[in-house]
């Protein structure tokens, strides 16, 4: 199952097919993902633009990641 989400997302997200070639309603559903933010951080860098909105989703999803990592993840 996992899996399968992570390719959905993966595909969703900007790192296979553009963007710009999904139905309006796919483009929505890849814009609310963090790897479509991710992949737009590194475009904008690569085009030396502003990723704006984008590095606080991945900084945000970093943080969230890490405390509960840090919350769940015990030494036995």
């Amino acid at each position: 199952m996992g899996i399968l989400l992570w390719f959905v997302l993966l595909m969703l997200g900007g790192a296979g097919p553009p963007i710009e070639v999904l139905g309006s309603g796919m483009q929505f559903v890849a814009k609310m993902t963090p790897m479509w933010h991710a992949v737009r951080v590194i475009q904008q860098g690569w085009l030396g633009l502003g990723a704006g909105i984008s590095w606080f989703v991945v900084v945000g999803v970093l943080v969230v990641s890490a405390v509960g990592a840090l919350a769940l993840f015990r030494w036995e």
